[in-house]
């Protein structure tokens, strides 16, 4: 596989690859590994159409998790099925896996209005969604 002169060859699983490009897009995430469990809210950003990081923990790196994400405006969440990719203290990456069209679309649209601009939305903004209003 042909590398860009300075770039390590990509060897391992922990050597990042990414396809897509990423955008700042603070979003309220509910994840959860067990579909019998209830959810855990976390805060995600770093967007992409192909994964996410999310701040939260009690995953691991293989995981199939459940995820919602949730914009600002508190709308009809995205469901999606993630796989845990990496793990780090405090934060975990996820892939998304078996999106259909509307799925791919939603991300596909985030990523391409955020974009277009500078500056994330304020994060005390995405906090005060309330669950109730879902």
């Amino acid at each position: 596989m042909p590398t860009q002169a300075g770039q390590p060859r990509a060897t391992s699983p922990s050597v990042e690859r990414r396809a897509d490009p990423r955008v700042t897009f603070p979003v309220l995430v509910l994840y959860r590994r067990d579909p019998a469990q209830p959810f855990v809210s976390a805060y995600g950003e770093d967007l992409s159409i192909s994964g996410i990081r999310i701040e939260g923990h009690e995953v691991r790196a293989g995981d199939l998790i459940d995820l919602q994400l949730i914009e600002r405006d508190g709308r009809r969440p995205l469901e999606l099925l993630g796989q845990v990719t990496r793990v780090l203290e405090g934060e975990f990456a996820v892939r998304f896996v078996e999106m259909d069209d509307r799925q791919r679309a939603w991300l596909e649209r985030v990523v391409e209005e955020r974009a277009d601009r500078e500056d994330p939305p304020p994060t005390e903004d995405l906090l005060s969604v309330g669950f109730d209003e879902m």
